[in-house]
């Protein structure tokens, strides 16, 4: 199982009690690309500066990490990034699956289906 599907279903099994309103269901993500955090965050206007100050970070070098491919944000800093901006999908920031922002009548879902494969879905309400 790849390191970035292992840090997925690590942040899952992690965050489960914390987000009960996730349920996964349709790709199995394999790579994961740096821009979509960056793109998320620049939909928002917000600057790097004050999403690394809401996750609770102390300096913004490992957001720079991400979006350069370097390393990933793992499940910790996923759920800080969830709790700190609802609006983000986090199916767009690991998966590059839109929408990249979440409405209010968008419902995300996380469902592990086997220990090996992510699915995710997007619901309109």
């Amino acid at each position: 199982m790849s390191n970035i599907l292992l840090n997925i279903v690590k942040y899952i099994s992690n965050s489960y009690r914390f987000m009960r309103n996730i349920t996964i269901v349709t790709k199995i993500a394999t790579k994961i690309d740096g821009t979509w955090l960056r793109d998320a965050i620049d939909a928002l206007g917000v600057s790097v500066s004050e999403v690394t100050r809401q996750m609770g970070l102390n300096h913004n070098k490992r957001l720079y990490q991400h979006f350069n491919n370097d390393s990933h944000l793992g499940g910790s800093h996923l759920l800080a990034l969830k709790q700190a901006f609802p609006k983000i999908n986090l199916n767009y920031v690991v998966a590059g699956e839109m929408p990249m922002l979440l409405t209010s009548t968008d419902e995300m879902s996380i469902t592990i289906v086997k220990p090996s494969t992510l699915q995710v879905n997007f619901q309109d309400q």
